[in-house]
């Protein structure tokens, strides 16, 4: 499934246009069900402090209601972009350390 979202803003409407479009980002991730192997069930069950992310980017996904690895690997690289203080380099680290427990971001 995909789901396109196009905006035109002008400048004095930017910040509000932001927030409502990040809400409604979260609640289109609440609504998303993936299937999750067996074997990978248990882990993505547990809470993103499991993974060995620094305090900023954990802050950062717990403003995005991001609690849980089974939320956090639903998201593509672009979702992760547009979370506000998330750089490359902590998508990167992100990326990383999921690969670590055999998963991805944009698993399905």
């Amino acid at each position: 499934m995909k789901i396109t979202f196009t905006f035109e803003v002008n400048d004095n409407v930017f910040d509000e246009s932001y927030k409502i479009l990040v809400n409604a980002r979260k609640q289109i991730i609440n609504l998303i069900k993936i299937t999750i192997p067996e074997n990978l069930k248990e882990i993505t069950e547990k809470k993103i402090e499991y993974l060995k992310l620094n305090v900023r980017i954990l802050n950062c996904l717990k403003c995005e209601n991001i609690k849980f690895i089974k939320d956090l690997i639903i998201l593509t690289e672009r979702d992760l972009q547009i979370t506000p203080n998330l750089g490359r380099r902590s998508i990167l680290f992100i990326k990383n350390e999921l690969k670590t427990h055999g998963l991805s971001l944009g698993m399905k």
